[in-house]
């Protein structure tokens, strides 16, 4: 996530980018670490929840990762 923000810099310091291009860049960066933050906030019942709604995907990733607390196999 951020290294396009990082490739952003890059053009900066080589004068490609001015400061408003340089402004934009750093904000559409925060606004999408954001909304990853927010999922990171939810409640551990709500994420449960969402992961039931796409079992499949959840199946195959849960025979490499451990589930979440609260979370009965079945």
């Amino acid at each position: 996530m951020l290294d396009p923000l990082y490739q952003k810099f890059q053009q900066w310091k080589a004068g490609e980018l001015d400061h408003m291009e340089m402004n934009e860049a750093i904000h559409q960066t925060h606004k999408q670490t954001q909304e990853v933050y927010s999922v990171f906030k939810l409640k551990r019942e709500i994420l449960i929840r969402a992961i039931q709604l796409n079992e499949e995907w959840f199946q195959a990733w849960v025979k490499d990762n451990p589930p979440p607390a609260g979370y009965k196999l079945g």
